[in-house]
């Protein structure tokens, strides 16, 4: 598994590509196609999280029923979404609404999803950066401050608003 992981370090685009080759090479890397993975949504209603989530856990499914090694997330990148490609302005205006209607829903679903994954591949990951630069509603959920990763070796949090409160 380590091996194979250390063989395409561009990205996954050598993976991409070999995997594409042939039927064989596809099923071999197919278990370390999610060794580590970057999540920066750009706004609340970017599906990014969503997808991401939906197809980890297909594989995990088609792994158990295949027999074949289980994917597995050892080093997670999770932001809030987009901070800085935003204009202060329009941040603010949207933290305003982010209690109403369809953007208060989205924030849901994104608190719900972050936290799904985050319960997912909390056994597995060693590494973990969690970046939350927007407060209130708008940022990571707090109850990723309570998750068990015992396999976890290096925590990065960057949390301006001081949200995240962890547990000792």
């Amino acid at each position: 598994e380590e091996i194979f992981s250390l063989a395409c370090t561009d990205g996954g685009f050598t993976g991409c590509s070999l995997s594409r080759t042939s039927k064989l090479i596809r099923a071999v890397s197919r278990f370390v196609r999610f060794t580590s993975i970057h999540i920066a949504p750009r706004d609340p209603d970017d599906a990014q999280l969503r997808q991401f989530l939906a197809s980890f856990a297909q594989e995990r499914a088609r792994a158990a029923v295949a027999n074949t090694p289980t994917p597995r997330l050892y080093h997670l990148f999770l932001a809030s979404f987009a901070s800085a490609a935003q204009p202060r302005r329009a941040r603010e205006s949207q933290a305003v609404r982010a209690g109403d209607g369809a953007a208060g829903s989205e924030m849901l679903a994104f608190h719900r999803n972050a936290a799904a994954l985050v319960e997912l591949v909390a056994p597995d990951l060693r590494t973990l950066v969690l970046v939350n630069d927007r407060g209130g509603a708008l940022g990571l959920p707090p109850a990723l401050a309570y998750m068990r990763a015992p396999q976890l070796r290096e925590l990065t949090i960057i949390d301006p608003p001081g949200q995240l409160r962890f547990a000792p």
